[in-house]
């Protein structure tokens, strides 16, 4: 699962260009951070995840906001530090990351409203993952609304 650690500040730096002007990274919390190992999140992780929110979707609320992209967002990321502390490994560099959905991506129509999805820092670089069905895990460079980022949280 970890392909490396990173210093908190050092992750503040890596991530602090991906954000556009006016948008906000969240503070972190942990002295160091565990480089997500690419493969293992692709091979290992996903194909887990992607299980456990189709069981989460077939019993979940649907009403209102009950069960929307930030929720899906925070069950990813929980499941992600849970795999950490499995790991016995220094918390994930994994966040959520709020975008205005401009764009449609992985399954998810343009809605032109705020939207969460999760980021993930690999031995391969930064990805993305709609979370709502883990479908895609794409590179954030070509992710649809990279452009539109406006808040990241580690935590």
């Amino acid at each position: 699962m970890v392909a490396g650690e990173i210093e908190a500040q050092a992750l503040l730096d890596m991530t602090r260009p991906l954000l556009p002007s006016g948008a906000f990274l969240a503070p972190l919390f942990d002295t160091n951070y565990a480089i997500i190992e690419y493969r293992w999140l692709e091979r290992e992780f996903l194909p887990f995840y992607r299980e456990a929110a189709a069981d989460l979707r077939s019993w979940a609320s649907r009403e209102g906001d009950a069960s929307d992209c930030d929720n899906y967002g925070s069950f990813l990321r929980q499941m992600m530090g849970l795999a950490g502390i499995g790991a016995r490994s220094d918390e994930p560099a994994a966040a959520q990351l709020i975008v205005l959905q401009n764009r449609p991506f992985s399954g998810v129509k343009r809605t032109r409203e705020k939207h969460c999805v999760g980021l993930f820092l690999t031995d391969q670089g930064w990805y993305v993952l709609e979370p709502q069905n883990g479908a895609e895990l794409t590179k954030l460079s070509r992710y649809a609304n990279r452009k539109t980022i406006r808040y990241i949280t580690f935590h």
